[in-house]
């Protein structure tokens, strides 16, 4: 057995590049891949939805979050490299590490978002999180200027 790749995807053009630059300059047919993606839990403070409309929401993100495995997996699928995805709910920066504590990856891989440095200071990201408390090689791929 190879690597143990794991890749953070979402619906993202970066995440997508990602996905794409791992198949092609580090994954090989003997190593494993793992897709997470994490999805958001259903913000209802400040809001008062009826219990049915907060299961209706998460169904949705839910569908949502599988289709985005889905369509990535079709991806590497396509190279022959054996693949398996990861589906959690809640904040992106704790169930990705939580992801890499459950299956320990070689190398964790994530897109870059491109985050100005404001937006970076308020918000944070996952890419600066990762990189900073994963147990394992982290590796933040930018998308190729034009």
């Amino acid at each position: 057995m190879g690597k143990a790749l794991m890749i953070a995807v979402d619906d993202s053009e970066s995440s997508a590049y990602a996905v794409k630059f791992t198949l092609e300059n580090l994954a090989s047919s003997d190593d494993a891949i793992t897709l997470v993606h994490v999805r958001s839990e259903v913000d209802v403070e400040g809001f008062y939805g009826t219990p049915d409309w907060v299961a209706e929401m998460d169904q949705k993100f839910e569908e949502r979050a599988r289709g985005i495995l889905s369509r990535m997996k079709e991806i590497v699928d396509g190279h022959k490299i054996p693949c398996m995805i990861v589906s959690k709910k809640g904040d992106a920066r704790e169930k990705l590490l939580e992801a890499v504590n459950e299956f320990p990856p070689t190398m964790l891989i994530l897109g870059s978002r491109g985050l100005g440095m404001v937006k970076r200071t308020f918000l944070g990201s996952v890419s600066d999180y990762a990189a900073q408390h994963a147990e394992c090689p982290v590796l933040i791929v930018k998308l190729p200027h034009p």
